[in-house]
């Protein structure tokens, strides 16, 4: 098939089958791939030489070829292969053998014959594989990054012109987790959080042009934001823009809240060490100026005199010596003649002393020598020097001995400074009204100051080389053994028996200094608070005499109820038994009526034993925080309250927005007392907005809503509001409104009390009457 070869000169594979697979043509690229001659395999069955092929298969794509008409195809994503050949790559082949695209199309309809096209499509899979792996990877990473986002405390987020591209947990719950919606559907900028007092001074109404500012400044600001309950925290703030994406900006913020207290703490030890220190100033002028004109001959002398070399040859015994040493030795135009001259300049006993260590220096082909000494310039003055020699060449090339002398003034007088502020720190850390102790790096104590040794009732002799464990320190409000073991920089409240046995707290805060790879020295710093922690005990007893007082008045009020729910029914107790009596006087008593009307009683006497067992369980005296049902208590609290409402024609509704049943954490008792606080304040706006208004009808309506963490309680009335001169003090204790009739302890305690559940509560109104909103946490079902 002469015809065909131009096919020989394509790269692709071409071949002719007859209907019986006899290969009829084989082109030169085909040869290349498999290895097999024209002459090998033309005029046989293809089976022969690839004994893989499938036959059945091969022979039904020639049948579809003359039966239609037109193209069969063989794809390499469903066959792999019409013949079998291995990969030509070396190394690296993610598959063994050639994936091939074929086409099968007629060459010579009536001989029943057919041109077949082969395609290599491995490196096309290879490529599609290796994205694939690469696009798993990376997806992978990207996984992995946000991930390790998520895990770091910083707030973390990247942001262009309008839209939040990327952020991490922390972000959502410092702004909230609806944050992202808002400010990428525009109803919400970051900047309504920044505090108008933020270090950074701007203008910008737009967070992302605040942002732009900080970063024409290159450096890190430091600023005020509102978190998502309202509270005002700080923050170390920085901003980059991100590589190759100029309108991308990546932003971190870090949480220095904590801090706050810990600067003012260290700022009032440093005011303290200042003062001490300006004391000992004053102590100290005149020795700073004659310190002050020392260094000023020192820095002198540091100009004409540094370090200086003289040489000397051995077989002429002739001296070189550099200027540098002219000036040390005193005299500029100094010419020696013999190393003696040399010698002579070095103080007392020393000039002998080095001559001897030279020469047994030049007696060695490869000595050396390294010594301290001291000379006597030329003016007369004593000078410390380090000395170093060296023996050069040997005896055939010529011996000789280099020496380099540099002047120790300037370091002798640097040792000696260093030593005076040695004592000038200890005589601080011996005055300081803060407790320091030093640790090893086997925790014994090797240095305490003296008011340490005044808080724990110890000498400074008995505590040296003793452990921190032997004072008997203990947590006052934090994991004690895990921030002694681990904690570097932070602040602890502890406390210990000193020697007296008399209980003292302290603040406690640990600084490690490494000095090297198995050295360490910790600082213990204690400050005294048995004073101030003495103080707010006083105050938390005072805030449980408040509630009792509370509790006390409620009491009253809650008599008052029982007085009104039982005068109706002791009425009707007071009818039947005088209609039992009548029928008995007048003979005509049926047992049935007599069965009825005691019935009647027994009811009245149950509702009145209901009212009594409310009243008992409104009262109880369990103080145990636990889960309770807040929409039950609600319901028992108003069902209680409803009849004081119902006189003054007052409409008590409750709107339950979530599960018939809600729990959350504290006292329940406590809890009511709040609601009927709130309750009876509402009741008295009420009925003084209605006097002299008989058409008014009071309102109050309980609103319950929440999401996966919170639940919120609305209670809102219309009773006139509450005055803005009043309302942000309305929490304050003793503060009222109602004159000699009020305590001004109800408020403030419904505020301790929802505090100590971690919860909130605030005042605003709305719609002519009072809204407070309670604010608390959800516990959450437990599931299998």
């Amino acid at each position: 098939m002469t015809s065909l070869n131009y096919l020989d000169h394509i790269l692709n594979g071409a071949m002719v089958l007859d209907e019986n697979l006899t290969v009829l043509y084989f082109n030169h690229w085909l040869e290349l791939q498999t290895g097999i001659k024209k002459s090998e395999i033309e005029g046989q069955k293809i089976t022969e030489q690839f004994p893989d092929v499938n036959a059945n298969m091969l022979k039904r794509k020639l049948r579809q070829v003359f039966t239609l008409n037109s193209p069969a195809f063989i794809s390499a994503e469903a066959e792999k292969y019409l013949i079998k050949v291995p990969s030509k790559k070396l190394t690296g082949s993610l598959f063994p053998f050639m994936l091939q695209n074929a086409v099968i199309t007629i060459y010579d309809k009536p001989k029943k014959q057919v041109l077949c096209m082969i395609y290599d499509q491995t490196s096309l899979f290879e490529t599609r594989a290796n994205l694939e792996i690469s696009a798993s990877k990376l997806a992978e990473q990207h996984v992995l990054l946000q991930n390790t986002m998520d895990f770091q405390t910083n707030i973390i987020f990247v942001m262009d012109e309008s839209r939040i591209i990327n952020w991490n947990y922390s972000f959502l719950e410092l702004f909230g987790y609806d944050i992202v919606d808002r400010i990428n559907s525009g109803s919400a900028d970051l900047m309504s959080f920044v505090t108008h007092d933020s270090y950074l001074m701007t203008k910008e109404t737009s967070f992302y042009n605040f942002i732009r500012t900080s970063l024409e400044s290159d450096i890190t600001n430091r600023i005020n934001v509102f978190d998502r309950s309202g509270k005002e925290r700080s923050f170390i703030f920085s901003a980059r823009k991100m590589p190759e994406r100029e309108n991308y900006i990546i932003v971190s913020m870090t949480d220095i809240t904590r801090l706050k207290n810990k600067e003012r703490l260290l700022q009032d030890i440093n005011n303290e060490l200042s003062r001490k220190y300006d004391e000992k100033n004053l102590e100290l002028k005149k020795l700073n100026f004659e310190l002050s004109r020392s260094r000023d001959q020192l820095q002198l002398a540091q100009e004409v005199a540094r370090s200086g070399s003289f040489e000397y040859f051995c077989s002429d015994g002739s001296i070189k010596v550099s200027q540098g040493m002219k000036n040390i030795l005193g005299d500029p135009n100094f010419k020696p003649e013999s190393v003696d001259d040399i010698h002579k300049f070095f103080h007392g006993s020393h000039a002998e002393g080095i001559k001897q260590l030279c020469k047994r220096t030049l007696e060695t082909d490869t000595g050396n020598f390294s010594v301290f000494s001291e000379i006597v310039s030329m003016s007369g003055r004593k000078k410390p020097v380090g000395i170093y020699g060296r023996v050069f060449g040997n005896e055939r090339e010529g011996k000789r001995l280099l020496v380099t002398m540099q002047d120790l003034t300037d370091i002798r007088e640097l040792e000696k400074q260093v030593k005076d502020k040695e004592r000038l720190l200890a005589s601080l850390f011996d005055i300081a009204d803060i407790g320091f102790v030093i640790l090893d790096a086997d925790g014994n104590i090797i240095r305490v100051n003296k008011e340490f040794a005044d808080i724990t009732g110890y000498g400074e002799q008995e505590i040296l080389g003793r452990k921190l464990d032997y004072f008997n320190i203990s947590s006052h409000k934090s994991d004690y053994e895990k921030y002694v073991r681990t904690s570097s920089g932070a602040i602890a409240e502890v406390m210990f028996r000193n020697r007296n046995g008399e209980t003292r707290y302290a603040y406690m805060n640990v600084t490690v200094y490494p000095v090297d790879e198995k050295t360490s020295y910790s600082v213990y710093a204690f400050t005294d608070i048995t004073d101030r922690i003495s103080i707010l005990s006083e105050q938390k007893d005072q805030e449980q005499l408040l509630i009792q007082q509370s509790r006390m008045a409620a009491m009253g009020e809650m008599i008052g109820v029982i007085g009104h729910q039982w005068k109706q029914p002791l009425n009707v107790l007071n009818l039947v038994l005088e209609n039992i009596k009548e029928s008995i006087d007048s003979g005509h008593a049926e047992l049935n009526e007599i069965n009825r009307m005691t019935e009647t009683c027994t009811e009245q006497v149950k509702f009145m034993a209901e009212t009594i067992e409310d009243f008992r369980n409104f009262f109880s005296h369990d103080k145990n925080p636990r889960p309770f049902d807040l929409i039950g208590t609600l319901n028992n609290t108003v069902r209680l309250l409803s009849p004081l409402f119902g006189v003054r024609g007052t409409k008590i509704d409750i709107t339950n927005n979530l599960s018939a049943r809600e729990a959350v954490y504290g006292v329940a008792n406590e809890f009511r007392h709040c609601i009927m606080n709130i309750l009876s304040n509402s009741k008295d706006a009420i009925q003084q907005k209605s006097n002299g208004n008989s058409s008014f009808k009071g309102h109050v309506n309980i609103d319950i809503s929440g999401n996966s963490d919170r639940i919120s309680v609305k209670i809102s009335d219309n009773g006139g509001g509450i005055p803005q001169n009043v309302i942000e003090h309305i929490f304050d204790p003793y503060f009222t409104t109602k004159g000699e009739k009020g305590t001004g302890i109800g408020m403030y305690m419904v505020r301790l009390i929802i505090k100590k559940m971690n919860g909130d509560i605030t005042a605003n109104n709305i719609n002519g009457g009072a809204c407070l909103t309670i604010t608390l946490p959800r516990i959450q079902p437990k599931r299998n």
